[in-house]
């Protein structure tokens, strides 16, 4: 979208297997609203290891950064959108780990 801050999406993640764990809207259309921090650092490209801890409704209750490159730039836009993604109910307590990757 010319003229918006928009970085695109690219999820893989481990623990993902099982159909009952994939989150209701994921797919390639997934943006990531964000990166005033990457913009004024100059950077087009990143990965953000997350953490994300879902309860038995499928929400997702807890996002944790277990790693991050470049650091602290990306962040604060993953946690955000993260903790707006919702699974299908299932077994309170499951963690979910993802790689997320960032490109302009």
């Amino acid at each position: 979208m010319p003229g918006q801050d928009l970085l695109g999406i690219a999820v893989e993640g481990s623990g993902l297997g099982v159909e009952s764990t994939l989150p209701q809207s994921s797919g390639p259309g997934c943006r990531v609203v964000g990166g005033r921090e990457a913009a004024a650092a100059g950077v087009e490209k990143g990965v953000v290891k997350a953490r994300m801890t879902v309860d038995g409704s499928g929400e997702v209750t807890r996002v944790e950064v277990l790693e991050s490159q470049p650091r602290r730039v990306f962040d604060r836009a993953v946690v955000k959108t993260l903790s707006q993604w919702r699974f299908n109910a299932g077994t309170a307590g499951r963690l979910v780990e993802i790689d997320v990757n960032f490109a302009r």
